[in-house]
């Protein structure tokens, strides 16, 4: 029963779990480093054989939560920690039937640290000598707590501060002319907003329906370029059905047909074993890792197609994970330009992160049009190169 509960996105199954636990289990143990929330209500308390320790975590346990805790625990007295700050665990163990679990994991008992913080907790089963361990453990933070009465009448809470925490503005960089980062926010200036959403509706768009239609055939065909005894030959061979393929049968491609003909020295069957090394990852955070790898290979082997071959396919199958790095897009890399000495592939895969960021908070416009994917992004860089040539 091994599971990673992970916050924000986990927030209603962490909460879940810990209802399961307080209706199911037949003895528990809890220990939190401050309590701020307590979100329970006495219904949701089944067991009846507890031990519930919390800390006062510089003074920021709130009174009022605490005597709710302790009115939902009954009979069962609350413990208070005397260790001070060093007292830090956030922990929930339980017994049901023969089997022991125990949750643990960043999260404190605080509204951020049960829903919208970024948490990470475990939840593991352990073996009966783990449970008599932490049995004992909790042995010595009983013996070093106090009961609640006593505590209470005492205990003075600190005042609670919102601080500003906002992020200091950051000066205007000029990556071109008509593209500035402006306090964090991308932005690509265009004459014509209207030509933009043109291009973009009615070309991208379009191309990428194309492109699903013909997704199969490409990956089929590369499947065939990658299972090729990897010759000069054979590189030709690839060179020539790839361009009939993409030329002509699904007419997919969003950039001209030229960066093709640059390839046509390069070695086909490696990019394809990388392109598929990546569309075969079990996981985004997997693929990113991919990516940069086969991208540092091809920039090894001096392969041209690692730039706008490759790339114009990951914005076609990821169209909210990669960017289509060409020659309109270069000057994006200034945006990264403080992290020097990073190999072609880290330089590729950090920019796109911070792109999608970006994305993300709603800080790539074009105008007042935010841009919501890597396929919108190109359009707009597109767009820009039209207009600077009808300017020259």
């Amino acid at each position: 029963m091994d599971k990673l509960l992970l916050l924000p996105d986990d927030s209603k199954n962490l909460k879940n779990k810990y209802l399961e636990v307080f209706k199911n289990a037949d003895e528990i143990f809890f220990a939190n480093a401050f309590l701020l929330k307590w979100p329970f209500e006495p219904q949701d308390l089944k067991c009846k054989k507890l031990t519930f320790i919390i800390g006062e975590g510089f003074r920021l346990t709130r009174k009022n939560e605490a005597k709710k805790l302790q009115d939902w625990l009954g009979s069962t007295e609350l413990l208070i920690s005397n260790k001070g700050s060093s007292f830090h665990p956030k922990i929930l163990a339980w017994k049901k039937g023969n089997k022991y679990f125990v949750l643990v994991g960043s999260s404190n008992m605080t509204h951020g640290g049960q829903e919208n913080n970024l948490e990470a907790n475990a939840c593991i089963e352990i073996k009966n000598n783990e449970w008599m361990k932490l049995k004992d453990w909790f042995k010595n933070l009983v013996e070093d707590s106090q009961g609640f009465d006593s505590w209470f009448s005492e205990y003075k809470e600190s005042k609670i501060e919102h601080r500003n925490n906002k992020i200091p503005k950051r000066k205007n960089i000029k990556l071109t002319k008509k593209i500035e980062l402006q306090n964090d926010v991308l932005r690509i200036m265009l004459r014509d907003l209207n030509s933009y959403l043109e291009h973009r509706n009615d070309h991208h768009l379009q191309k990428r329906k194309n492109f699903n239609k013909g997704k199969k055939i490409y990956i089929k065909t590369l499947r065939f370029f990658a299972n090729t005894r990897n010759n000069e030959n054979n590189n030709s061979k690839c060179f020539d059905q790839w361009g009939k393929i993409r030329g002509s049968k699904c007419d997919s491609n969003i950039q001209s047909l030229g960066y093709i003909r640059d390839g046509k020295s390069a070695n086909w069957i490696d990019a394809s074993q990388s392109i598929l090394a990546i569309i075969d990852a079990t996981s985004d955070s997997e693929r990113d890792d991919i990516v940069e790898r086969e991208m540092d290979f091809l920039d090894k082997k001096k392969n041209s197609l690692k730039k706008a071959w490759l790339t114009e396919l990951l914005c076609q199958l990821y169209p909210d994970e990669y960017l289509l790095f060409n020659f309109a897009a270069k000057p994006l890399n200034k945006i990264i330009s403080g992290h020097r000495g990073l190999s072609f592939g880290k330089k590729y895969v950090y920019l796109c992160k911070t792109l999608r960021r970006k994305m993300k908070n709603n800080q790539v416009k074009v105008g007042s049009i935010k841009i919501k994917n890597f396929l919108e992004l190109d359009a707009a860089l597109y767009s820009l190169g039209q207009e600077n040539k009808v300017k020259k």
